[in-house]
């Protein structure tokens, strides 16, 4: 409810009916960027919302807000295909959803809820997969995921190297190189 940015869904109210919360927003017809992915060649649009991604990650980091499960079904558009970040219900917590999560959000011992670098990399495997149509990470434990940072094998081989470099620099293991 802090934004009104034209690349935030918006938050309309809420209201509690049976002891259920329900949260009113902005609605977005085309539905998730996973959905784009699934039904729709979006390849023409993907390095302009991915622009406008991290502008508006810039300006939601600046109010001193971490999103915390950036993910292609986390990124809404509307009919003219306007992208737009929703869900803020885990901001400034540690959880994530495994396949965007981190490597050092794994270790409990890092509180990771306060660091921009956390959206960063989620943004990063989110280009990865709008790339390549799949999300090296999921449904790998822990240890996989590590395994497949060591070993570099994020299925990137193929994208030209320009698009490799911004991933590998995105999704770096060590957070102070992203």
């Amino acid at each position: 409810s802090q934004f009104n940015h034209p690349h935030i869904v918006n938050y309309k109210h809420n209201f509690i009916q049976d002891d259920l919360l329900f949260i009113v927003m902005e609605y977005c017809s085309r539905g998730s960027l996973r959905d784009m992915i699934e039904r729709e060649d979006i390849s023409n649009f993907i390095w302009k919302w991915m622009v406008t991604l991290t502008e508006t990650l810039k300006i939601v980091h600046d109010k001193k807000i971490i999103h915390h499960d950036i993910k292609p079904d986390n990124i809404l558009l509307t009919a003219d295909r306007i992208i737009k970040i929703s869900d803020f219900g885990v901001a400034n917590t540690n959880s994530e959803t495994r396949a965007y999560l981190s490597p050092e959000a794994f270790d409990r011992e890092i509180d990771s809820k306060n660091d921009v670098r956390v959206d960063i990399y989620a943004l990063g495997v989110t280009l990865l997969e709008l790339l390549t149509g799949k999300n090296p990470f999921e449904d790998k434990n822990l240890n996989e995921i590590l395994d497949i940072h060591e070993k570099k094998s994020f299925g990137i081989t193929k994208l030209p190297n320009w698009q490799q470099e911004i991933i590998l620099k995105a999704i770096s293991k060590i957070p102070e190189q992203r």
